[in-house]
């Protein structure tokens, strides 16, 4: 068993007894992007990554409700080949007292468990709260790396998973969260009804921090270096898809596609990358909305502020 798949196993036994459960937790991230698309095995999903749907008001709060959770789901038996060591053993959040000064806080533990027994002791759970939920969550039946497919009862809707991560492209883009947005406009669900709530999310994210809405005018007509800057987008792709070994600020740093995807499966140029970006969006009917998008810029003052809060907000992101 590769790496990979001990941890696939590890953190979808964990999926496995959380939909069990049925808690006010909806899975998000790459696990349940992965399910929408057409192979699943063309994307390798890394962290794992919860929202509690209720409303915490104070750390105290947040200990006892997250306690409990991790301790039901690490507790609960499944014939799955995976055994938990129980969260109650060593029960800890880490900045949990600090996170509750943050608009949507995140914070997270470390779980132990034995695949097979084989002892996987890197397991991170990740959990937010207090986030604003623009559409409501829906279930999905998920299909696991190995073993039946699973109800599982809360995760983010299509549309709001497309919304979320056009935001973060127009805020930070990140190669991986356009490689996702080419599969998941694709999905056979994805359809005018999807895109309007999309759209819809999107434009209440924008209005909440000031990102500018007209800069969606450069990707959906595949232009990415405008959304880039500097480092350029060109320079970037190098070292994502090809793994070039030229300087990246820290700050822009992702992983590599080689530990998302094959990467060989990948364009080789940027420009080709582009050309599905444009090809993907006009196929799920982005086109309709292309007169209706204000110029890029548009709001020049606000989106400066907009751009310092978004770059903040895409370190804490990407560190957490």
């Amino acid at each position: 068993m590769t790496y990979s798949e001990l941890e696939m196993r590890a953190y979808e036994a964990f999926i496995r007894r959380a939909a069990a459960l049925d808690f006010p937790f909806m899975l998000k991230g790459s696990y349940v992007t992965r399910q929408y698309f057409a192979q699943p095995t063309d994307r390798t999903p890394q962290d794992l990554d919860w929202v509690y749907t209720g409303r915490i008001g104070s750390p105290a709060e947040a200990k006892t409700v997250f306690d409990d959770w991790a301790t039901r789901v690490t507790e609960l038996a499944q014939d799955d080949g995976v055994v938990f060591q129980s969260f109650q053993k060593n029960a800890f959040w880490r900045m949990i007292d600090y996170a509750m000064a943050d608009d949507f806080p995140t914070i997270n533990t470390d779980l132990e468990c034995w695949v097979d027994g084989e002892h996987f002791e890197n397991f991170t759970l990740d959990i937010s709260f207090n986030l604003p939920l623009e559409l409501p969550s829906e279930p999905l039946i998920y299909q696991p790396l190995q073993g039946e497919a699973f109800y599982l009862p809360h995760t983010p809707p299509l549309a709001l998973q497309v919304a979320w991560k056009l935001h973060q492209t127009l805020v930070r883009p990140r190669f991986k969260d356009l490689f996702d947005l080419l599969h998941l406009v694709r999905h056979p669900s994805f359809n005018e009804t999807t895109r309007e709530r999309a759209l819809e999310a999107l434009k209440k994210e924008c209005r909440a921090d000031n990102t500018d809405f007209g800069r969606l005018r450069w990707l959906l007509t595949g232009n990415l270096q405008p959304l880039y800057g500097t480092p350029t987008a060109e320079a970037l792709w190098q070292a994502w898809r090809h793994n070039s070994s030229a300087f990246v600020p820290s700050q822009f740093y992702e992983q590599r596609a080689v530990h998302i995807t094959d990467a060989k499966q990948l364009p080789e140029t940027l420009a080709g990358f582009e050309q599905q970006l444009q090809k993907s969006f006009q196929h799920a009917g982005f086109d309709a909305v292309l007169e209706q998008l204000p110029a890029p810029g548009a709001n020049n003052k606000k989106n400066s502020s907009s751009e310092k809060r978004g770059f903040f907000n895409s370190l804490l992101d990407f560190f957490s």
